[in-house]
């Protein structure tokens, strides 16, 4: 970890007096060399926030979702063409590249807001509410969720509805900011439809909504007993880092598996 951070230390060192600069590696969800793209957005301008940074300048994915593309096509590749996999996003570059790469069918959704019945579109843009999923039971291969399960109201209720829609040996992959605590935190919660504000209010950027999305959780180690809990039979996380493909950030960076039986 320390080798790595000190890598790390040394590319924002170089760059401290940049607005951006490019870092020469292969991005995995094209398959070929690329500069992808740096600066100190979303940082404290001393260290750049590579897991939200380090575009790649042809499918435009970042650091963190370049991986998740490597992991589920990989996965995926055994699967063969009638499997199906869903995505919580669907006005992103990341669902662009899952319909033009993955040889199964690609569903993706948006949160468009309440009272809006799961499955409609409005303006091209599929509606699906977290917590209750208008997929058939076991309908799903394999579900990724990029960062958004710090913004849904009811993280169990959220889990159990991807257990219940994936089929048996299907997979639940997803990104969340990570806490390194024993639990999670919660942040706020829905009383009655009435938001209540446990911590100060945080917002994440959303692609359907301006205002961005509030976040309900800060997750921490927990979150793999509320995957067993859900009805995942095993649920684990996969470090990652390697200078070579571009994946940088905190010496070491995460994502989440849960698996049916």
């Amino acid at each position: 970890m320390g080798d790595r951070l000190a890598v790390e230390r040394l590319i924002c060192d170089a760059n401290a007096r940049a607005e951006s600069w490019t870092l020469p590696a292969l991005c995995q969800a094209c398959g070929i060399a690329a500069e992808l793209h740096c600066d100190w957005l979303y940082s404290d301008g001393r260290n750049a926030n590579f897991r939200e940074r380090l575009v790649c300048p042809s499918c435009q994915l970042n650091n963190r979702q370049r991986f998740m593309a490597r992991l589920l096509r990989t996965s995926m590749s055994a699967v063969g063409a009638d499997g199906r996999v869903y995505l919580y996003e669907q006005v992103t570059p990341f669902h662009t590249w899952a319909a033009a790469n993955l040889e199964q069918p690609v569903l993706g959704s948006e949160y468009l807001g309440h009272g809006i019945p799961g499955g409609s579109e409005i303006d091209g843009v599929r509606h699906e509410d977290a917590l209750a999923l208008s997929f058939d039971d076991a309908s799903m291969h394999a579900i990724v969720s990029n960062d958004v399960f710090e913004h849904v109201p009811d993280i169990d209720r959220s889990l159990a509805e991807c257990a219940r829609v994936l089929r048996p040996g299907g997979r639940l992959y997803f990104s969340v900011p990570f806490h390194e605590t024993p639990g999670t935190a919660q942040r706020a919660r829905l009383d009655g439809g009435d938001l209540v504000e446990l911590l100060p209010a945080e917002y994440h950027g959303n692609p359907v909504d301006p205002q961005g999305s509030l976040v309900f959780y800060d997750h921490g180690w927990d979150i793999l007993d509320r995957c067993r809990a859900a009805g995942f039979a095993d649920a684990y996380l996969l470090g990652y880092w390697s200078l070579l493909y571009g994946y940088l950030g905190a010496g070491l960076q995460l994502v989440f598996v849960a698996e049916l039986a």
